[in-house]
């Protein structure tokens, strides 16, 4: 019997997956656990309709945060010649912070201007922590777009 799995499930299909299974393995247990359901004709299109949505919605997803950075660069740009500010961390008066800038509080900066709110595992900083006042570069990712800002620690 032909399945559609809803759920994965262990050595015999992954959500979206349409397989042969056993006739008994099906009716005893993927459906009755809703781990699948028939692969009828209506089921497979729904499936494929569902599949093209989902890719439309990454689509725009993408779009839509390639749109976000150039309008945080364009903010920038205009604002702060290019440089995105983070201030309030306390220091020593020597240059060096007493606490690190983390993606949080970057994240937060960002929001605070354009009230774009990104997850701050987008954002990802130099290779040693940022412990001194300064300019550094960052880069904000979204699966394979990139875009290279910088900060500056005031």
């Amino acid at each position: 019997m032909k399945v559609i799995f809803i759920q994965n499930v262990a050595k015999q299909g992954r959500v979206g997956e349409i397989k042969e299974v056993a006739d008994g393995f099906a009716v005893n247990v993927l459906i009755p656990k809703k781990q699948a359901v028939i692969a009828t004709p209506g089921a497979i299109k729904k499936l494929e309709a569902e599949k093209k949505n989902k890719k439309i919605k990454q689509e725009l997803d993408k779009n839509l945060f390639h749109q976000a950075l150039n309008d945080l660069q364009k903010i920038l740009d205009e604002k702060t010649k290019g440089i995105l500010e983070i201030l309030g961390h306390k220091n020593d008066g020597k240059g060096n912070l007493f606490s690190q800038v983390k993606e949080v509080d970057i994240a937060e900066a960002i929001f605070s201007l354009i009230g774009i709110s990104l997850n701050p595992s987008q954002i990802i900083l130099p290779k040693e922590p940022i412990k001194k006042i300064g300019e550094y570069e960052i880069e904000i990712k979204e699966k394979d777009l990139k875009k290279k800002i910088k900060i500056a620690i005031k």
